[in-house]
C-alpha cells in the first residue's frame, strides 16, 4: 500500500488506515482501476490509485473481479497499441469485459491516450510523470461515452468538403470558378446569402458563349426553389408550365423535382449535352434515396438519374451544406471519383446569438414566444417560427390567432394558395406579427428583410440538422435564434457507426425477415451492395441513426459549422399551457378526420391530377388524403371501422395499427411467412430498392413466440406470477435480440411495465385490480368496439392477402376483402377474432393463358410480370397508361403495358 492517498484519489487517509478490507467496504472513496499485468499496477500503487491487474485482456469480466468492483466506479486502463489489429482484439475485449462488469454493478469508464505518450500507463509514468497520469484518469469516458464521441467524428467526417479552391469572400465572383474542369462537374459549397445563384448565371452565360445553347435540366426537391430557379434562369416548370412538348428541344431549359423524372424513361437521349443544375444538391440526393415519396419506384428513378448524370455535358452542384459524399457519388456515376472542380467559400455571416433548449414538451418554449412577443410588437418588430411539423404549424397559428395577434403561414396546406405564392415571389412583412412555415418553405423563400427581431425553431425529429438550418437561416436579417430540439422519444436499435457492422446488422435482419430459400436473393443482395448509391444510402442511415440518439449534440454541432456559438439552456414546463396546446391539437386533428371522412371519392385519374396541381384547396388535400387512406388500408372504407373517429384513432396512433397487424401475425406465424416470404420474392423479381423494402413481421413473431405472451390471453396475473417471472428471465436471456428486432430495453425496469411495453407491440393495453390482502392482479384490457371493428378488417385483409399468395400460383385469388362476413357473437372479438384459422384448401392446377391488357376493367384481374416471376392482382382503376392494382401484398401503380389480362 502506498505511504499516502492524496485529495486527487479522493482520500488523505495514511497507510496505516488502509486495508483491502477498508478499501471493499468505501466504494465512494476508492475506484477501481483494473490494468493488464503487475508492473502497470504497480506503478498507478504507488501514486496513490487503488489498481488491480489482470493476465491479459480476455480476464477483464472474470467472476473473481466480483468483490472488488460490485457497485463501485471502475476505470480500465490497459496498453495503448499501435498496431491497429491489437487495437482491434484489445477494444472487442474491452466492450465484452466492460459489459460484464456492469452486469456485476459497476460504473465503469475507459482511460485512453495518445500512443506517444507511451504504450503502458507505467510508461506513461516514466516518460511525463504523475502529472500526466492525473490528466488521463480525471478524463476518462464511459462506453457510452466513447461511442458518441467516435460517432460523432464520423457524422463529422462527413459532412467534410474536401476542396480544390479555397475562397473567402462575401460574394462570389465567376472570376473564383475555374471553368475549364475536365469533368465538367463544379460543385459550389457557400453560405446563405453569398450569391450561389448569381454566380451560377454567369458561370451558364459564359459556358454557352463558348459551347452554344446547350439547354438547362434544374432537378430540385420542392418546388419552391425551383419555380424560384424558373424566374432567376428563364426556365419553364415541367408541370406547372405545361413544358412537356419542351423535353426533345436541344435547347430547353426545364426545371423538375426527382418524382417527374419518369416522364424521360422513354427520353434519356433528351440529356445528351445539357447542363445540369442540382442547387441545394445534398438536399436532392437526400430526397432522391431516402423519401417515402419515392418509394416503389425509386430503382427506376434512381436509374433515369444515373443516366441524366452521366449524359450531362456540365454539372453544376451547389450547396451551403455541401459534402464530399454527395459530390463522389455524382463522380462515381460518371465515370470517376476525381476531376471535379470544388470551391469553398468560407465566409460565414453567423452573427446572431443561438441558442438550443431541449425537452421533451414544447410548452415552455412556447410560454417563452408568448412573454416576448407583446415586447416585440410594441417595438414594431415581428417575429418568424420555423417547425418541422405541419401539424405543430397549425396549432401556433391558432393558438396566436385566437390571442389577436395577425399569423402568416406557409406550410403544406397553405403552400398553393395565391398569397403563399406572391409571398414566395416578393417576400414582404407588412401584414402580420409572426411568421410560420415549416419545411414546405425549407429551400426557395429568402427573407432578406429588416425588421425579424427572433427566429423560433420547434423541432420534433422529422428532418436532419442540416435542414433546421437551413429553414432557420431563411431569414437573413436578424439578431437571435432560439430553438426548440425535441429529444426522440423511440429509436431504432442499431448501434451500427461503420460502414461494415451496418453491412453485418442488414444481413442478419434480412436473415430473420425470411430471405433463405428466396431465388436470386444472393445476387440480388450482392447487386445492391455494390453500387454508388447503396454506398450512400447507408452512409445516411447511419447519420440519421446518430442524430436520432443525439438530437441536440448535432444540432449544436452544426450550429459551429455555420459560424455560430451555440449555448445549451433549460426551460421547465408550463402545464397549463401544455394542456391547451394538447387541446389545440385533437380539435384540429378531430377537424381533419371529419373533412377526411367527408371528402369526395377520387379515381385515380383525379388523384393523379390533383397530386401535380398547384392549385389545391383545403377540400382537393382531404380528398388527396382520404385516397391514399384508403389505398394503404386497401378495402378498409367497407369494414365498420370507416368512420370519422375511425379515422381520427388511425392518424392518431399509426403504430397501434401496426400493433394490431402483428397481433393477428402472431396467432397466424405459417400464414404471416407465406404472406413475408411472397412480399420477397416480389421485392427481389422487381429489383426494389433495398432501402424501401419493409421489414417482415417475421423476427419480432420469433421474439413475440419465445417471451409467450399469448399466454397471457384470458387469465388474471400479478407481478410475481410464474409467467411473469419467465417472461422476465426470457428477456434477460435474449435481451439482445430483443433489443435489436422489438427495439426494445429492459434495463431497471419493473417486471409489469417491461411487459407493457412488450405488449404495446402488438396493440394491447393492461387493466388492473387491487384485491384486499392480495398483490395487484392485471389482465388484457378489452378491445374498445372500434378495435374490434379495426381487428376484423385486419383478419379479413391478412386472410385475403395469404389467400392470395396460395392461389398466385395456381389460379385466380378467389376472396375479396369487400365480401367477407361480419363478426358474429360467437366469435366475439378482439384476440378471439384474430386466432388461427385453418389453412383454405389448395385449389387444384388450373392452366392460365396470359393476354395483353387492351381494355381494362374495373374488378379484372391481371397479371404483372417482371424477371420471370409472374404476381396476379386486381385491377382497382386506370386512367390513360396508369393502372392501380391490388397485389397480395398492397396496391401499386403501374403501367397499362407491364401488366397482362387472364384469358
Amino acid at each position: 500500500m502506498p505511504p499516502y492517498l492524496d485529495s486527487r484519489k479522493r482520500s488523505n487517509l495514511s497507510a496505516d488506515d488502509i486495508s483491502w478490507e477498508f478499501i471493499k467496504a468505501h466504494p465512494e472513496i476508492f475506484p477501481i482501476i483494473v490494468t493488464e499485468g503487475v508492473k502497470k499496477s504497480l506503478s498507478l500503487l504507488q501514486q496513490g490509485y487503488v489498481a488491480i491487474a489482470v493476465y491479459g485482456c480476455n480476464c477483464l469480466g472474470a467472476w473473481e473481479l466480483v468483490p472488488f468492483v460490485r457497485n463501485r466506479e471502475v476505470t480500465i486502463c490497459f496498453d495503448e497499441d499501435t498496431k491497429e489489429k491489437t487495437r482491434t482484439t484489445v477494444a472487442i475485449a474491452i466492450s465484452i469485459g466492460a459489459k460484464k462488469l456492469k452486469s456485476y454493478g459497476a460504473k465503469v469508464s475507459i482511460a485512453h491516450w495518445n500512443p506517444s505518450l507511451g504504450k503502458g500507463i507505467d510508461d506513461v509514468l516514466v516518460n511525463h510523470g504523475a502529472g500526466a497520469i492525473d490528466e488521463i484518469l480525471t478524463s476518462c469516458q464511459t462506453l457510452a461515452e466513447q461511442a458518441r464521441a467516435a460517432g460523432l467524428a464520423k457524422w463529422l467526417k462527413r459532412r467534410g468538403f474536401t476542396a480544390t479552391i479555397t475562397i473567402n469572400t462575401r460574394y462570389l465572383n465567376i472570376t473564383d470558378i475555374p471553368l475549364g474542369a475536365e469533368s465538367g462537374v463544379f460543385a459550389i459549397r457557400s453560405g446563405l446569402g453569398t450569391g450561389k445563384s448569381t454566380v451560377l448565371l454567369k458561370m451558364i452565360d459564359y459556358i454557352i458563349s463558348h459551347c452554344g445553347d446547350l439547354g438547362i435540366i434544374a432537378l430540385g426537391s420542392r418546388n419552391n426553389l425551383l419555380l424560384q430557379q424558373c424566374e432567376a434562369l428563364n426556365l419553364y416548370h415541367l408541370r406547372e408550365h405545361s413544358a412537356f412538348g419542351l423535353m426533345r428541344d436541344p435547347s430547353s431549359r426545364i426545371a423538375l423535382c426527382f418524382d417527374s423524372l419518369h416522364h424521360y424513361k422513354n427520353h434519356l437521349d433528351c440529356f445528351d449535352g445539357k447542363i445540369l443544375i442540382m442547387d441545394e444538391f445534398v438536399s436532392v440526393l437526400k430526397h432522391a434515396l431516402t423519401s417515402s415519396t419515392c418509394s416503389g419506384r425509386r430503382s427506376e428513378l434512381l436509374d433515369i438519374l444515373d443516366e441524366l448524370i452521366r449524359r450531362a455535358g456540365f454539372v453544376f452542384l451547389l450547396d451551403g451544406n455541401g459534402c464530399d459524399w454527395a459530390v463522389d457519388y455524382v463522380m462515381k456515376i460518371r465515370g470517376g471519383e476525381s476531376g471535379a472542380e470544388k470551391i469553398l467559400n468560407q465566409y460565414k455571416n453567423a452573427t446572431a446569438q443561438f441558442e438550443v433548449v431541449s425537452s421533451f414538451s414544447d410548452s415552455g418554449f412556447v410560454t417563452k414566444i408568448l412573454e416576448l412577443l407583446p415586447l416585440y410588437k410594441q417595438l414594431g418588430q415581428s417575429i418568424a417560427i420555423a417547425t418541422d411539423s405541419q401539424k405543430n404549424a397549425e396549432k401556433l397559428d391558432n393558438l396566436l390567432s385566437e390571442m389577436g395577434y395577425r399569423v402568416f403561414r406557409i406550410d403544406s396546406k397553405t403552400s398553393n394558395s395565391k398569397e403563399v405564392k406572391a409571398f414566395i415571389e416578393s417576400p414582404d412583412r407588412n401584414n402580420y406579427d409572426v411568421l410560420i412555415y415549416s419545411p414546405s418553405a425549407e429551400s426557395g423563400v429568402n427573407i432578406d428583410l429588416p425588421g425579424f427581431a427572433h427566429v423560433f425553431g420547434m423541432f420534433y425529429g422529422q428532418v436532419d440538422s442540416e435542414t433546421q438550418i437551413q429553414m432557420l437561416r431563411r431569414v437573413r436579417q436578424v439578431d437571435r435564434i432560439s430553438v426548440l430540439c425535441v429529444p426522440y422519444k423511440r429509436v431504432n436499435q442499431s448501434l451500427a457507426t461503420s460502414s461494415n457492422q451496418f453491412l453485418e446488422e442488414l444481413q442478419n435482419r434480412l436473415h430473420l425477415d425470411g430471405t433463405e430459400g428466396i431465388d436470386g436473393f444472393g445476387d440480388w443482395f450482392e447487386a445492391q451492395t455494390k453500387t454508388p448509391r447503396f454506398e450512400a444510402w447507408r452512409g445516411l442511415a447511419i447519420d440519421r441513426e446518430f442524430e436520432q440518439r443525439n438530437t441536440t449534440l448535432c444540432l449544436l454541432e452544426m450550429a459551429k459549422i455555420h459560424g455560430f456559438k451555440p449555448i445549451l439552456v433549460n426551460l421547465e414546463d408550463v402545464k397549463e399551457l401544455g394542456a391547451k396546446l394538447t387541446e389545440i391539437s385533437k380539435e384540429i386533428a378531430l377537424r381533419e378526420a371529419e373533412g377526411i371522412y367527408q371528402a369526395r371519392d377520387l379515381s385515380l385519374s383525379e388523384y393523379l391530377k390533383l397530386k401535380s396541381s398547384f392549385e389545391c384547396g383545403e377540400g382537393d388535400r382531404y380528398a388527396l388524403e382520404k385516397f391514399k387512406l384508403k389505398d394503404s388500408l386497401p378495402g378498409v372504407e367497407f369494414s365498420e371501422f370507416w368512420s370519422a373517429e375511425g379515422i381520427y384513432e388511425i392518424r392518431k396512433n399509426w403504430n397501434k395499427t401496426k400493433g394490431l397487424t402483428l397481433l393477428w401475425d402472431l396467432h397466424n406465424p405459417e400464414k404471416a411467412k407465406a404472406i413475408a416470404s411472397n412480399r420477397w420474392q416480389r421485392n427481389v423479381a422487381e429489383n426494389r430498392f433495398i432501402g424501401d423494402c419493409d421489414r417482415t413481421p417475421l423476427a419480432r413473431i420469433k421474439y413475440l413466440q419465445a417471451l409467450k405472451i399469448l399466454g397471457l390471453e384470458g387469465q388474471e396475473f400479478s407481478e410475481d406470477s410464474e409467467i411473469i417471472q419467465n417472461i422476465v428471465k426470457i428477456s434477460r436471456d435474449k435481451r439482445r435480440g430483443i433489443r435489436s428486432v422489438l427495439g426494445l430495453t429492459m434495463g431497471g425496469l419493473a417486471p409489469i411495465k417491461w411487459l407493457s411495453n412488450i405488449l404495446a407491440k402488438v396493440g394491447i393495453s393492461l387493466v388492473s385490480k387491487q384485491v384486499k390482502g392480495q398483490s395487484r392482479l392485471y389482465k388484457f384490457k378489452e378491445f374498445s368496439t372500434l378495435e374490434k371493428a379495426f381487428l376484423k378488417w385486419i383478419s379479413d385483409r391478412r386472410e385475403t392477402q395469404y389467400q392470395q399468395v396460395i392461389e398466385g400460383y395456381q389460379g385466380i385469388a378467389k376472396t375479396d376483402i369487400k365480401k367477407q362476413p361480419p363478426v358474429t357473437e360467437e366469435q366475439g372479438a378482439g384476440a378471439e377474432a384474430i386466432a388461427p384459422s385453418p389453412p383454405p384448401e389448395t385449389p387444384p392446377d388450373k392452366p392460365t393463358k396470359l393476354i395483353p391488357l387492351t381494355h381494362p376493367q374495373i374488378g379484372q384481374k391481371v397479371a404483372l410480370t417482371r424477371d420471370g416471376v409472374t404476381i396476379l392482382g386486381e385491377l382497382l382503376s386506370y386512367q390513360a397508361e396508369f393502372c392501380r392494382v391490388h397485389f397480395p401484398d398492397g396496391n401499386q401503380i403501374v403501367s397499362q403495358f407491364e401488366l397482362q389480362a387472364i384469358a
